[in-house]
């Protein structure tokens, strides 16, 4: 039998099926699930709260 070399277009078909439309259905479920508000949008945190965190704050006596 004669063996034949896989075609690269082939190949790169392949590669466009397995990894990218997974990815591109999932990035398009998550949109459309932020849209009509299924999931909440992320809030942005304030970088001052670490203020309220007695293990940020320091030791009270290290403070001269």
């Amino acid at each position: 039998m004669d063996k034949t070399d896989p075609n690269p277009i082939i190949i790169g078909f392949f590669f466009f099926l397995r990894c990218l439309v997974p990815l591109i259905l999932m990035l398009g479920l998550s949109y459309l699930l932020r849209r009509l508000g299924f999931i909440p949008k992320a809030q942005v945190e304030e970088e001052n709260n670490n203020q309220d965190d007695p293990a940020m704050q320091g030791d009270p006596a290290h403070d001269k």
